[in-house]
């Protein structure tokens, strides 16, 4: 039985995870420095999955400019989440998930050979804000880009104008 999807307003899972260096982090405190996208991603070194993970790559001044963290999370082993992060000169942490405890934790859906399908989330205070079950590889980076301005300029339209 697999967990439901999580959805916008939900809290993001709060789980100590495996990066591609075998260091244990925790996304409490990812969390707490501000946006993060998680996505979820197949398998290493595949066509797609580098296509998705080096737009982002390609794009990443415009991350940092809008202070946007990325965690890239397969069921990849430790070793192969490096090995494609230093090929392909990923400027994010790769998240090694071989049990699918985060793809279990975010309800991400499983393809039959057991890997994550290709989902992705932004996360703001420690909640969904955004979610997308059905990412294309080819605009991915462009479109979480479009999505933070559009959630930037939203907040900014219900604070209101600012005190005189």
């Amino acid at each position: 039985m697999s967990t439901p999807k999580l959805q916008v307003g939900d809290p993001a899972p709060a789980l100590e995870v495996i990066d591609d260096s075998g260091q244990s982090i925790s996304l409490t405190a990812i969390y707490g420095k501000g946006p993060v996208l998680i996505f979820f991603f197949p398998k290493s070194d595949t066509p797609g999955c580098t296509k998705e993970a080096c737009g982002i790559r390609d794009h990443w001044h415009q991350f940092q400019t809008k202070g946007l963290q990325v965690l890239g999370v397969s069921t990849d082993l430790p070793a192969a989440q490096r090995k494609f992060r230093e090929k392909y000169q990923l400027p994010f942490r790769l998240i090694s998930d071989p049990m699918g405890s985060l793809i279990e934790a975010f309800g991400v859906t499983r393809r039959p050979s057991g890997n994550a399908s290709r989902e992705s989330f932004l996360i703001v205070d420690g909640k969904i804000a955004w979610q997308n079950p059905k990412v294309n590889p080819e605009i991915h980076a462009q479109e979480v880009l479009e999505v933070v301005d559009q959630l930037v300029s939203s907040a900014s339209r219900q604070a209101g104008p600012a005190p005189t």
